[in-house]
């Protein structure tokens, strides 16, 4: 692949280095063609049923993809990027909430903003207290049945759907800060058939998520290093 994008490999180099130098040189070819960008319509996707690259899960969690619905018993799943402004949908089921507005240690990765709890059930938002925020009307469903979820947060403004009909609204209690989104089983299983999200406001400039997917070429263990750690949560890509 690397000679059909024009990049050449040095012959004389072991089998393994040389195929990271062809990985880090097709990588940077494809870094060449562009940025990350999200989607024509502004979204971008978080969950599509297919991986669960850009996710870490917490101590005990038990998330999976089982026939392409993300699903976990037990513990915290944290994606990747971080979001101030945004719109969010989920199809989810079950029992369980949505995080959003947590914020990591740059290294230690222990949270020092545990941010929102959207209860998918009731719409209802908590800190990660306990503490309601904004009480949701929605009415506990079927757990066999699919709903949507929508959440909007638009400065200090809290807004949340289910099934397209308004179940809340109020304000942050906390000045809005970037954080990361999360999952968590509640009570029972949570399963998720599709998450996305689009940056509102100034963040359709400023949020663009930074794509750290390119990290792999040279970092094995990506997860593990706390550089890429604290790149990934302030936004910075390779490149």
């Amino acid at each position: 692949m690397a000679e059909e994008l024009g990049v050449g490999v040095n012959r004389n180099l072991t089998p393994r280095l040389a195929a990271a130098a062809t990985s880090l040189a097709v990588a940077s070819c494809v870094l060449a063609a562009g940025t990350f960008v999200p989607g024509k319509d502004g979204w971008v996707s978080l969950f599509d049923g297919s991986e669960m690259g850009r996710w870490k899960a917490g101590p005990a969690a038990d998330w999976k993809i089982r026939d392409g619905v993300l699903t976990g018993s037990k513990g915290e799943l944290i994606n990747y990027w971080q979001w101030t402004d945004f719109e969010l949908v989920c199809l989810c089921r079950g029992k369980g909430v949505i995080r959003f507005g947590v914020r990591t240690g740059q290294v230690t990765r222990e949270l020092d903003r545990p941010g929102y709890r959207l209860d998918v059930a009731s719409g209802t938002i908590r800190t990660a207290g306990g503490e309601p925020v904004v009480k949701g009307t929605a009415t506990v469903p079927d757990e066999r049945r699919w709903r949507t979820i929508r959440l909007r947060v638009d400065g200090d403004r809290l807004s949340v759907w289910v099934d397209d009909r308004k179940v809340a609204q109020g304000r942050q209690t906390e000045p809005a800060e970037k954080g990361l989104i999360g999952l968590a089983a509640a009570g029972g299983r949570l399963e998720v058939r599709l998450m996305r999200i689009r940056p509102l406001n100034r963040e359709q400039i400023e949020n663009i998520p930074a794509d750290n997917s390119y990290c792999y070429v040279c970092h094995a263990n990506f997860e593990q290093e706390p550089i890429s750690w604290k790149h990934g949560t302030i936004g910075i890509g390779c490149g």
